[in-house]
């Protein structure tokens, strides 16, 4: 089953990339990104620093979203698509099988 899958690669990418923060994103219809029609689900291991520290501070004591620090959230984001690098086929394969074993490993 999906949860039961997605609860155990959260579990092998922790272990794989030594974190214990993963960011799990579904993508579902044209508006979200989706570009092919199945469950398209994102798992983004994160680590340190990474993100930028309008995280921690992103909502009002009401918890609305403050727009300056939306905006620059989003504009971090976008800076990092395009600022980061794509691996070569036989990176993700290696990746892939570090994964896959501990996975497989659970």
């Amino acid at each position: 089953d999906y949860l039961q899958f997605t609860q155990n690669i959260i579990r092998a990418l922790k272990q794989v990339y030594n974190t214990d923060s993963i960011n799990v994103i579904v993508q579902q219809g044209e508006y979200s990104g989706q570009s092919v029609q199945h469950l398209h689900t994102h798992f983004l291991p994160r680590s340190a620093n990474d993100l930028p520290m309008i995280v921690q501070a992103v909502k009002t004591e009401k918890g609305e979203v403050m727009e300056n620090q939306e905006q620059e959230w989003m504009d971090y984001f976008r800076q990092q698509e395009h600022t980061t690098r794509l691996l070569t086929a036989e990176e993700r394969q290696v990746e892939a099988e570090k994964i896959r074993r501990a996975y497989n490993e659970l």
